[in-house]
């Protein structure tokens, strides 16, 4: 592993599941999303789209574990790992975060997030067990189910960026065929909901270029990224070692082509 990974200054911007705000070392973030999920067609398709000239994209490595710590039913535990690429090296911000879905509707979830380093884990932080901790301590999550990916945010053109948060994620881990490596989120940013807020998926889908490109699956629950650690982690007999994670991110950091 490098050693010019560093703890990102705690009074800097950092990204929040697709994101931008100013967090403090423990502070606690509640928001109500909206959002729907997308699958590009093709890699071919997803190149095409990223590639749009007229778009500008902020770039993020995120690893992410996800925890059975809760007895609360349609709750999901996660942990959550966010590196990215500075001049002075790379950053990471840890969060432990849980989603919820609202009246069962996968489009609208309520979600907490709180900031925390490994090396100081406050007994008060949610979710979290003594034996949790220990290996949070050591780093030690081998056996949790994980996801790895860019995280690509969308910041220009400002009208839709100012409208929703459109973020591409490419998935590292689990390996799947090229086809079904890219995923979409698009999430209003208005968190109130409106009677309108299917026209205005619809509208943004259509202003980004997404009709040939892409289909929801946001009713599609095998689809999350949970589902995909989950049904990874029962199928494999090897583990996700998070050093070999960090260096594969920090290597697609560095590049300059997206995917």
């Amino acid at each position: 592993m490098r050693n010019d990974i560093h703890l990102r200054n705690p009074s800097k911007q950092i990204r929040m599941g697709g994101t931008i705000g100013r967090w403090s070392m423990g502070e606690t973030s509640q928001s109500f999303e909206i959002e729907r999920k997308y699958r590009f067609l093709s890699l071919e398709k997803a190149r095409r789209f990223i590639r749009i000239p007229a778009f500008r994209w902020q770039k993020t490595g995120i690893i992410q574990w996800y925890l059975d710590e809760n007895d609360e039913p349609g709750v999901s535990v996660r942990v959550r790992l966010m590196i990215e690429s500075t001049p002075e090296g790379f950053t990471e911000q840890w969060v432990i975060g849980s989603k919820k879905p609202v009246d069962g509707n996968p489009e609208r979830r309520v979600e907490v997030e709180t900031t925390f380093s490994p090396e100081n884990v406050s007994r008060d932080l949610p979710y979290i067990t003594e034996a949790f901790r220990k290996r949070i301590t050591s780093r030690d999550f081998d056996p949790y189910p994980v996801v790895a990916k860019i995280r690509y945010q969308l910041v220009f053109p400002a009208a839709i960026a100012q409208e929703a948060n459109v973020v591409l994620d490419y998935f590292l881990y689990p390996k799947k065929k090229k086809g079904e490596r890219v995923y979409l989120e698009i999430e209003l940013k208005d968190r109130h909901p409106s009677p309108h807020h299917k026209e205005q998926f619809e509208s943004l889908f259509q202003s980004l270029g997404l009709s040939s490109l892409a289909r929801d699956i946001t009713d599609k629950k095998n689809m999350t990224n949970r589902s995909l650690a989950e049904n990874a982690f029962e199928k494999s007999d090897k583990e996700y070692r998070i050093e070999k994670g960090m260096m594969e991110i920090q290597r697609a950091l560095r590049q300059s082509e997206y995917f």
